[in-house]
């Protein structure tokens, strides 16, 4: 939602004076979300919120031009829970400067949020980037183009920068999802969710599947990622 503030009241009271019963969500910037702007949401009808959040290391957070800063994800997932709004964040493995200890710092602050979902992904220099062209001057990449090659969740891609290999970015991006999402309390949570919205049960199911598809040991036909099929 990278409108003005002007324009996202507009847009709600609009919603709210027109008594339209709709239910919406959105992507949002965690700054410069506040009280008066949530209560707004809320009353029109918004549900959830979606924060890309991407590393959860205060310093490597600085490097991506996000303008954000730690401190203010905490203080929006927190406003967010406030307001009953479901949340959403978005975490990448692999960033230009991450390293081991970043990403053990990504994966703490995910688990820190206790957001109702986390999606998880690796970081990808997709051509036509200011990064793919970072990363063929620097010698990592071809500038031949294999868009095989370029997908956020498959193994054996372009998941790589220059501390980490492609398998340990795979192994962070799969230890985030075991240390996120096989907590006691956070099961206790999405069963209550679902208990309250079990519409939602399509939103876990897909990412039970893509859970699934990133390890090799669970075979095919279960497992369409599995390096049978890879």
């Amino acid at each position: 939602i990278n409108v003005r503030a002007k324009d996202l009241f507009t847009l709600c009271n609009l919603i709210i004076e027109s008594s339209l019963k709709i239910h919406w969500h959105c992507y949002a910037r965690v700054h410069p979300l506040n009280d008066k702007m949530m209560s707004v949401m809320k009353a029109s009808g918004c549900f959830g919120l979606m924060f890309g959040v991407e590393s959860g290391d205060p310093e490597l957070i600085k490097t991506l031009g996000k303008n954000i800063s730690v401190e203010q994800v905490r203080k929006a997932v927190t406003l967010a829970k406030k307001y009953q709004l479901k949340v959403l964040t978005f975490f990448m493995f692999g960033l230009p400067g991450d390293t081991p200890e970043t990403c053990e710092n990504t994966i703490a602050l995910a688990q820190e949020l206790n957001a109702d979902l986390a999606f998880f992904s690796m970081t990808v220099p997709y051509p036509g980037t200011e990064m793919y062209d970072d990363y063929v001057q620097g010698g990592l990449l071809s500038s031949t183009v294999n868009w095989d090659t370029f997908t956020q969740h498959k193994r054996d891609s372009s998941h790589f920068n220059q501390s980490l290999t492609t398998e340990q970015v795979l192994y962070y991006y799969n230890k985030a999802h075991l240390r996120f999402y096989l907590r006691l309390g956070y099961c206790l949570q999405v069963f209550k969710r679902l208990f309250r919205h079990p519409k939602e049960i399509k939103d876990y199911w897909w990412l039970l599947k893509e859970f699934i598809y990133t390890y090799d040991w669970i075979p095919s036909p279960l497992n369409p990622g599995s390096r049978k099929r890879a």
